[in-house]
């Protein structure tokens, strides 16, 4: 087992009191990684079973601003990834070369009054997935892939008294299947699992509603939860 891992890191702020607080920031990961195993022809013991090497690449920029009663952020992300598995191990790779490509943008806005606060959160989320390989029979294949999905969340607090605070958030996630899921074929290295991958999964979106309820004092802190939380398209 071999895993080499760069990876190389940026950031830089910029702040103005009338025009707010700037922020951008950028990552280069590079990683590459063999496997062995003991094989029937011990002349290929010293070949990797697994030889891949994985890029990423991350930028995020965002925008901050107070004024008055309010706070408002503003971002853009972008990820790229591409993972490449290398020729000559004589052994298919359980996962295909592929590129993953992800944009992002998010907004969020917040209030706060003397007593009581609420904020919202918006994030939309576009990705591309590539694929291209050959499967257990050597044949072929290729395949591409789009995902969107828009994240929400809504809250609020409020007190009560100078004792008791009250607070509630609903809020929906979403996570895409993950190539692993979608197009993995082959036996798990390290574990004696065969794994096949459901081209057909969709994104996984979750929902989830919370509210606190919390005591404060010198002697006593008490806090209540209440949460409900739903999954539709679990993956599994």
């Amino acid at each position: 087992h071999s895993v080499v891992h760069y990876l190389a890191r940026l950031k830089g702020t910029w702040s103005n009191e009338y025009l707010g607080l700037f922020t951008l920031q950028g990552s280069l990961q590079r990683d590459r990684r063999e496997e062995y195993a003991i094989r029937r022809n011990s002349a290929y013991s010293a070949v990797p079973t697994l030889s891949l090497s994985l890029t990423s690449l991350q930028t995020d920029a965002s925008w901050r601003k107070h004024y008055h009663h309010w706070d408002t952020e503003l971002g853009l992300h972008f990820v790229g990834t591409e993972n490449y598995n290398r020729p000559g191990t004589g052994v298919v790779p359980i996962i295909p070369n592929y590129t993953e490509v992800t944009g992002a943008a998010h907004l969020l806005q917040k209030y706060q009054a003397e007593r009581w606060g609420a904020e919202v959160g918006l994030r939309l989320d576009q990705m591309t997935l590539k694929v291209a390989g050959y499967d257990i029979y050597q044949q072929l294949f290729k395949d591409t892939k789009h995902f969107t999905n828009l994240t929400y969340s809504i809250g609020g607090h409020y007190h009560l008294s100078p004792l008791w605070h009250v607070t509630t958030n609903l809020g929906a996630a979403f996570r895409a299947p993950h190539v692993h899921e979608l197009y993995s074929e082959g036996n798990q290295h390290g574990s004696a699992i065969y794994i096949r991958g459901n081209r057909n999964l969709k994104s996984e979106r979750g929902y989830k509603w919370i509210t606190s309820v919390e005591h404060s004092g010198e002697r006593l802190h008490v806090r209540a939860d209440g949460y409900l939380q739903w999954i539709d398209g679990y993956i599994f």
